[in-house]
This record gives C-alpha cells, structure tokens and sequence, in this order.
C-alpha cells in the first residue's frame, strides 16, 4: 500500500528510521560512518536535510549532503558513493533515498495524486578490495530539453517591493507530469540503457534474476518482454533472407564463410579497394562486416596506418577540399547524433566523414566513419574517396 506520512512524520525522521535499519543491518555504529549521502526532491530544509539525519543518528564523524536527482535520485547517489569508496576518500557511506512527494500534490488532479506517495529506504555500503565491488557497472544520463515532461518547479510569483523593486515569493508549484511524454521516453530509453548496461557488465539479459525499475514502468518492461519474445521467436521464413531479425538487431556475418574465419564480404572489403585504387594487393585492408538494419545505407568504420604522422586537422582539410560531397563532422557527440547516421544521409549525395581522431596504438594510427546512400553510391565509393585522399597526401 501507498504511505503518506503523518503530521508527525516529516522527510528527517522517515530518512533516519531507514538509516538506522540500514546501520543494525550492516551491524554498525554510527561512529563508523563516514559519509551520509541523502537522495530527496523534497528535503524539509533547502539548506539540506542529510545533516539533520546525521544529528538524529548521532554519526558526529560522517559528511552529509543531499542529492537531488528525482525517480533516479538513490542510484545517482549509490553511484556517487561508489566513487568515494573507490578513490578511498570514504570508507563506509550510508545511501538514502527519501521523499515526501504528498506534500506537493494536487489531489484533483489524477494524472500524479495516484502515482506519488512518502517513502523511505538506505542501504550501507562499504570498500572492497578490488575485483570483489558489488557494483559491476553503471550508466547515468541526464536531457534538460524533456524538464517539463515533469516537474515541481517554483512558484512564479512575484511581491512588490519599494523603488519598483519586486522580489521572488519563495514556494513550490505541485506536481506536474506529461504523462504520455514521459512514458515514450522511457519505453525508448530504458531498454537502450539497458542493453549498454548489461555489455558493459558482461553479461546476458539471461543471467539476471531481478530486473527493478520504477514502479511506474511496469508497462515498460511489458513491452520490451514482448518484443524480445518475438525477434527470438521467429518463424525460419521470417529469418529465410537474414537468418536473424534485423530490427534491433545486426548480423554479425555476412555473405559466405571462406573457410578461415573470414566472411566473403570482409575478404571483399580488401580486394574491391584495391582494384579501385589500382594497387592490386599493395594495400592491406581488413576488419568486421556486419548488417544493421538500415534500409539503404552502407557504414565503414574505419582504421589507418599512416606512414607518417599527420594531424588530425590537415586530414580533416585534405577531406573537406577534395570533393563537394565528402564532409567533415566534428568528432563530439552532437554532431555525430546529428548529421552521421542513415537517417542524415539517406537520399542525399553527401558523404558525412566523422568521429576522425588518433588512437590509442600510436600518433600514427587514425580512426574515421564515413556513410553513404548505398542506392546513389555504390558500398565502395565513400571507401574509394576517403583512401583515395590518403594515398594522395
């Protein structure tokens, strides 16, 4: 059942009931804490509510803050306490999520009075010698541009003051939740997030046995049981063309095996570019070929083995001048999402080279990825240009 706390209840003795469950649990005092970290989006003080959880624990050694993350407040905060435990800056940390969202509801309104409530829970967390961490991997992501979706934002309310002056009255708004927003944006995150996490991890969606979300993401994980169920349930004539689904999914061979663990289209990858470039076997090209199911677009992610070192900025002026079609994206995150993919590049003779930078094997090693309409190109030609441009330099 839902709790909504009492008068008599406030967020500091809601925080402290489950700190101290969290202390006998662990079977310490609180003398051997040395870090109070308190996960809330509604602290009884802005000044922070850590330090009186702190007090009412008598833990006089510990540091306390508070963190404010909402729903992913107490795992923003457990991994926060992982970081303070690996430096060796803390070696014990009690970890609180708590908060008293009934205070800042609209109870007519139907879309959040059903959904939120008053809770407490904490866990005590200590450092292990390296390789027995009990955390295996994490994955934390922020987007500002969905903030309205929900909030409990300030009051925009203003008091005259003298001279024309006026000043902020202090004070919350309730709740407010784009409902269906917020959901889209967890049925397409969450499973994203997930699948990095378990590669991250090492391990398989199989080996787990407790997947817990947010309460309110049942539906969530409804719909991706569903979608797995049917890409691994698929019929032979279903995968006849592939041999495996391709929405969200790839194929990792592609074309026939020649016998010594390479596939036909990667034995191709060297032999094609070398007829193109008139260097019959001068020039060793290798790697992967796999198909991610985009309709009409073919990737390369590419490594080269410079004869000399050469900055990444003349390389990136030496594509960029070559041809009206290649161009150069600049290697951060934005530009990549936003002009580097099938969705850019379908339908136009623009050939995006991106995410150009040095590895980590030598200042003469470059790493590139280009694409380009396979249906106006042809799978060599953005491969042709870019090794056409090096060979030249």
């Amino acid at each position: 059942a839902r709790r909504i706390c009492g008068p008599e209840e406030p967020l500091t003795v809601l925080a402290s009931r489950a700190a101290q469950a969290a202390l006998d649990h662990a079977g310490w005092s609180a003398d051997d804490v040395d870090l109070i970290l308190l996960a809330t989006s509604s602290p009884d003080d802005l000044f922070g509510t850590a330090p009186r959880v702190q007090a009412a624990l008598g833990a006089e050694r510990a540091v306390a803050f508070d963190l404010t993350a909402a729903c992913s407040g107490f795992l923003f905060a457990l991994i926060t306490a992982a970081q303070y435990l690996r430096t060796g800056a803390a070696r014990r940390v009690l970890v609180i999520g708590a908060d008293q969202l009934s205070r800042w509801l609209d109870w007519d309104d139907r879309r959040t009075c059903v959904l939120f409530g008053d809770g407490a829970g904490a866990v005590a967390v200590e450092a292990a010698p390296a390789g027995q961490e009990g955390l295996l991997a994490f994955r934390m992501r922020s987007d500002g541009r969905r903030n309205s979706c929900l909030t409990l934002a300030q009051l925009e309310e203003h008091r005259p003051l003298l001279g024309g002056l006026s000043a902020q009255v202090g004070g919350f708004a309730p709740i407010h939740m784009n409902g269906q927003e917020v959901y889209k944006f967890a049925v397409r995150e969450v499973p994203a997030v997930l699948a990095e996490l378990l590669a991250d991890a090492g391990i398989t969606a199989n080996q787990l046995d407790w997947l817990l979300l947010h309460q309110a993401n049942q539906r969530i994980l409804e719909i991706d049981r569903q979608v797995i169920a049917k890409q691994r349930g698929l019929s032979a004539e279903e995968t006849a063309n592939f041999g495996v689904p391709l929405g969200g999914s790839l194929i990792p061979w592609i074309d026939k095996d020649l016998g010594d663990g390479m596939s036909k289209e990667e034995w191709k990858g060297m032999a094609e570019t070398n007829k193109i470039l008139g260097h019959p076997g001068a020039i060793p090209v290798d790697g992967f070929c796999v198909r991610v199911g985009a309709m009409r677009c073919h990737s390369q992610a590419l490594t080269f083995k410079l004869k000399k070192d050469v900055p990444v900025a003349d390389v990136e002026a030496m594509i960029a001048a070559d041809n009206p079609w290649a161009k150069v994206v600049p290697n951060t995150r934005e530009a990549t999402l936003a002009h580097l993919t099938p969705v850019a590049v379908t339908g136009t003779m623009d050939i995006p080279v991106g995410r150009i930078r040095k590895l980590a094997m030598g200042p003469q090693y470059l790493g590139a990825f280009t694409i380009g309409d396979q249906l106006l190109w042809g799978a060599a030609e953005p491969l042709r240009r870019m090794l056409r441009i090096l060979v030249e330099a």
